[in-house]
């Protein structure tokens, strides 16, 4: 388990910061979109190289790209093709290096899981990555006809939201639940949001549905930023102190409060509410669907437990694996509309508590 700031932990970090898109375009191609962001990055990591890799189901590695793709090249955005044959079984495994070959960035996606037919721009001719999305423009809406036939776009009922039951607490029944959906027109080539509130991208051929969920907001505002990180406190708080918290006239201050008392000083505060925050705002960014990522089952998870040392794709599941924390894992199933629903379990209650309590107490465990 890595307590505070552990040096070990920023690798992974990083890799939240690389994201990657899979889009299909033959039986034989595979068109790669990645994004990354720098703000991580020191100077002198700015000299870094990525290298891309298929692993396949033997663990055999093979080297993808030609020539390594160096920062400007990353920073300018990447969209190009590699040519792989869809039926290999495997991963994409990128990897960004420092000019000494120390592995800032490692980040592993499945071919035939992470694949997607639906393809989102913004006005710019921008791959939209984040599930959170709040320009006022219309999004440009594309899609490989040779996975997808027709896309439909359906808008959830805002009744839907509400805050997950903790990991331990088992609900019958709970991978069937599907959020309450209307089906809403739209251009095919461009779709103009009037509505606050989760969208999901329906592309069908035959019997073959894939999902892509968007949340749109027309202002992420101040308010919408502390309605959602209060909200999301009530994983970490007793009743009481949520209560109070609700019931504050100044909520600010009265979050500012709470931390100041798990903290016990300003800045120590200051580091735990700030990466509370930053996990709260990482959740709505990744894991939005029929309610905003900090309300899902990933998003608890993540807000609480941190981002997963291993993840585990499959058709219709996911494994997250914490092996430096009590080699805890969490296993999700994907619902009707392919939202990730986690498989709750009695077992998780004392390693949740344990987990709850370090934030509780003001320590910062990655």
């Amino acid at each position: 388990m890595n307590v505070d700031f552990a040096p070990e932990y920023s690798a992974r970090k990083k890799s939240e910061i690389l994201e990657v898109a899979l889009l299909k375009s033959n039986d034989f191609e595979t068109t790669v979109y990645l994004k990354i962001s720098e703000k991580t990055f020191t100077q002198k990591e700015k000299l870094a190289e990525m290298e891309i890799l298929f692993v396949d189901e033997q663990d055999l590695k093979s080297s993808l790209s030609q020539n390594q793709y160096s920062w400007e090249q990353l920073m300018a955005g990447l969209d190009f093709k590699l040519d792989l044959e869809i039926e290999q079984q495997g991963n994409l495994v990128f990897v960004i290096r420092d000019s000494e070959a120390n592995i800032l960035v490692e980040k592993s996606v499945n071919i035939a899981q992470e694949r997607s037919g639906i393809i989102l721009r913004d006005v710019d001719d921008k791959l939209i990555f984040s599930k959170f999305y709040e320009r006022p423009e219309p999004l440009k809406v594309s899609y490989d006809p040779s996975v997808c036939e027709q896309v439909y776009v359906y808008k959830t009922n805002e009744s839907f939201f509400q805050i997950p039951s903790l990991p331990y607490y088992i609900k019958k029944d709970s991978i069937k639940e599907v959020p309450s959906l209307e089906k809403i027109s739209f251009n095919q080539n461009k779709i103009q949001f009037k509505e606050n509130g989760s969208y999901c991208f329906v592309c069908e051929k035959a019997y073959l549905k894939m999902h892509k969920w968007l949340y749109y907001q027309s202002s992420r505002d101040d308010a919408v930023a502390n309605n959602s990180f209060l909200e999301a406190l009530k994983y970490i708080c007793t009743e009481e102190e949520y209560k109070k918290l609700l019931s504050s006239s100044d909520k600010q201050k009265a979050i500012e409060t709470y931390w100041l008392k798990k903290g016990g000083a300003y800045g120590r505060a200051a580091i735990l509410q700030n990466e509370y925050a930053q996990r709260v705002n990482n959740a709505i960014n990744l894991f939005s669907s029929s309610k905003l990522g900090h309300l899902t089952d990933q998003g608890m998870i993540y807000i609480v437990m941190g981002q997963p040392q291993r993840v585990e794709k499959y058709q219709m599941k996911e494994i997250w694996k914490y092996p430096n924390f009590e080699n805890v894992f969490f296993v999700f199933e994907k619902n009707d509309f392919g939202e990730m629903i986690l498989i709750r379990n009695e077992a998780y209650e004392a390693i949740w508590n344990k987990a709850v309590g370090f934030w509780y107490n003001g320590v910062l465990v990655r």
